[in-house]
């Protein structure tokens, strides 16, 4: 009988972890083959095709998450992610040095419960969660904001969520060691430290809310300054009619006493039945800077068609025009298929 019971005792010890730990494998793989073309100011056009890796529907990620049950009310947590291209099959990102970042995106351990969570590690500021709150889909995704790190995923993060009251939700980070990208599109370590902080109100239909994060080193992109530190705000505001889910947004990006970027974006989802939608996007912005070819004042305009074919895969079509006022014109007709697990 004593044995009997060691070993219920000793089965239900080994087996209890693997019910209280919850560990998945997720991704989604975005397809698309797009031309693009480009016009610059002289009247020089240039037509390239792409295929694989545009990510114009999402971005292509692969990562694993998990949880374990804490007892009174607490949950740990975890989360890998990466990029993934499925042009060239590789998993992350580099650093200039040519280390590999594998988990690019998130790589963090955290505790949450009643009062919110708390996650440490390489995760998204505020900013980088809600500055793309009026695009809907990546191929609209253009926003300014990123100065020196600002309005990315970065590591040796500490952020705060605090649980929803009313409908008010309200979150911080700080990163003592933000990664901006060098010329070729690579990881930098930059030194400098950054803080984002975000207000929301969520209630039914409607959302409302402010990010803003600041670069405490005065850095943008690779070049130390000493005007001024870099700071992004973004404004924005959401409300689902049922007809259509319509959101405005105003983001700033202040780099230096002389360059600011303001952009405003002007989004709507319109549902047309047997898993169809249409995003319709304007987005206008403002530049007041050095920098008259490359960041100069445009216009963007465009429109996309998705189709679901099931909880896991769409179809799409889509078509963007960004017109500067001064430098290089830019048309994208992209297509393509993606797919979530």
């Amino acid at each position: 009988m004593k044995k009997h019971l060691i070993a219920a005792s000793v089965a239900a010890a080994l087996a209890s972890p693997a019910i209280a730990q919850n560990v998945s494998i997720y991704g989604t793989l975005d397809a698309t083959i797009a031309s693009t073309k480009t016009t610059t100011s002289a009247g020089v056009s240039t037509t390239a095709t792409t295929a694989n890796d545009s990510e114009h529907l999402g971005s292509s990620v692969f990562g694993f998450r998990g949880t374990e049950d804490l007892g009174g009310g607490l949950k740990a947590f975890f989360q890998l992610e990466g990029d993934l291209n499925l042009g060239s099959g590789g998993l992350g990102s580099y650093y200039s040095s040519g280390t590999q970042v594998l988990f690019s995106r998130q790589a963090n351990i955290g505790i949450e419960g009643a009062f919110g969570k708390v996650t440490l590690g390489r995760t998204a500021d505020l900013v980088d969660q809600w500055e793309g709150y009026a695009n809907f889909v990546q191929l609209f995704d253009t926003e300014t904001a990123g100065a020196g790190g600002i309005g990315g995923k970065n590591g040796e993060t500490v952020r705060i969520d605090l649980a929803a009251f009313n409908g008010i939700s309200l979150s911080a980070s700080y990163s003592s060691n933000l990664q901006g990208y060098s010329s070729n599109d690579t990881l930098v370590n930059t030194g400098n430290s950054g803080t984002t902080a975000s207000i929301v109100y969520a209630q039914g239909p409607l959302t409302v809310g402010f990010a803003t994060g600041v670069v405490n080193g005065g850095l943008h992109g690779t070049t130390h300054t000493t005007t001024r530190d870099n700071k992004v705000d973004t404004v924005f505001a959401g409300y689902n009619f049922g007809f259509a889910d319509v959101r405005l947004q105003r983001t700033s990006d202040v780099t230096s006493a002389n360059a600011k970027n303001e952009t405003t974006e002007l989004s709507a989802k319109v549902p047309l039945g047997s898993g169809m939608y249409v995003v319709a996007h304007f987005e206008q912005n403002k530049f007041n800077g050095t920098n008259a070819t490359t960041t100069a004042d445009y216009s963007q305009f465009g429109a996309l068609v998705a189709k679901d074919l099931s909880k896991r895969t769409a179809i799409f079509a889509g078509y963007r025009s960004l017109d500067r006022t001064n430098g290089t014109d830019t048309k994208i007709t992209t297509g393509g298929l993606q797919h979530s697990f």
